[in-house]
């Protein structure tokens, strides 16, 4: 499985499929990025463990309803996904 904005070798901070930010406090501090799943999204996402994994939750529960997410990239690719299926975006 191909993964999506996990920091890495050669100073890559990464960025959070959530919230677009990069990972550079969890670098830093030495703190966990987590991993995800996203029905209709082929890669595994990095997302920061803390701040955007909660808000991730919320949408899931909410029915996984993308136009609940925050900005950021996860909400553009399912936007651009339903512009180019006709539905629109809000």
């Amino acid at each position: 499985m191909e993964h999506w904005g996990m920091p890495g070798i050669g100073g890559n901070l990464g960025k959070c499929a959530v919230c677009g930010d990069t990972f550079l406090t969890e670098i830093l501090f030495g703190e966990t990025v987590s991993q995800v799943v996203v029905e209709g999204i082929s890669q595994q996402l990095s997302i920061h463990t803390a701040r955007c994994k909660p808000k991730l939750q919320e949408v899931m529960n909410a029915g996984g309803d993308w136009k609940l997410l925050p900005e950021g990239p996860l909400r553009e690719a399912f936007a651009r996904a339903a512009e180019k299926l006709g539905e629109g975006h809000t």
